[in-house]
């Protein structure tokens, strides 16, 4: 899918990073209606531009629209959805943006202050995290860097690479299930990840796209633990 950035209408300063900018919609394109996940526009700078391989970004979109690959790489990636070109120039790519469950509010000395979560925040110590109103532990840590590695396996599955693994390219969330240290979850994680796995399998294709981006993990992690008595796994 190919967007000119002409069409993409009024756009709002949502961050910025090493390589550009990253805008929000005022309304999304004809186009990309029929995407039912919040977008971004991410548009390079000019380093960037003189930089990127335009055929490698445009054989990442068609990827990403494979039905064997669509759940894996909008589920937890900032995967590119569209090309953006100013002419015959790539000027930038068509994201989906972090699902709510991804940001956290920092308690500052200036005040509360919502912020994209990411990964970073959690190489403070415990003392520094509960100031500011982020408190996890070490058990969390232990099942965040193993849903990584789940997801880097599974990418690997796909000849997928990560060029760039970095605490600041990865979001973590800092709220829910995942968070709480009294309560070993990692056998309910598993299980919920199999839940909506099967979920999103069975229904893919034939409910909108919307609903498939509103029924997350977290939601089955909420439903598993009075379940696990009853449930058995088997690898086949």
């Amino acid at each position: 899918m190919t967007s000119k950035r002409s069409a993409l209408g009024d756009l709002t300063l949502f961050g910025s990073g090493g390589q550009g900018k990253v805008f929000r919609f005022a309304v999304r394109p004809p186009e990309l209606s029929g995407v039912g996940l919040p977008l971004l526009y991410k548009e390079y700078d000019d380093k960037s531009r003189q930089e990127l391989n335009p055929d490698v970004l445009r054989r990442m979109v068609e990827r990403g629209g494979r039905f064997d690959l669509r759940w894996l790489l909008q589920q937890g990636l900032a995967w590119p959805l569209a090309v953006v070109v100013d002419g015959p120039t790539t000027v930038g790519f068509v994201m989906q943006e972090a699902p709510p469950e991804f940001t956290v509010e920092l308690q500052l000395p200036t005040g509360p202050s919502p912020r994209i979560a990411q990964l970073q925040y959690a190489l403070n110590d415990h003392d520094y995290l509960r100031r500011i109103g982020i408190p996890v532990s070490d058990q969390w840590r232990l099942r965040v860097l193993s849903k990584v590695a789940q997801t880097l396996r599974d990418l690997h599955e796909h000849d997928i690479v990560v060029g760039d693994l970095s605490p600041n390219n990865l979001l973590a969330s800092f709220d829910g299930p995942l968070a709480d240290s009294q309560d070993d979850v990692l056998p309910s994680l598993r299980i919920a990840e199999l839940w909506h796995g099967g979920w999103r399998d069975g229904h893919f294709g034939h409910v909108p796209e919307a609903l498939l981006a509103h029924r997350r993990p977290p939601d089955f992690l909420r439903r598993v633990p009075p379940r696990i008595p009853e449930t058995t796994v088997a690898t086949i």
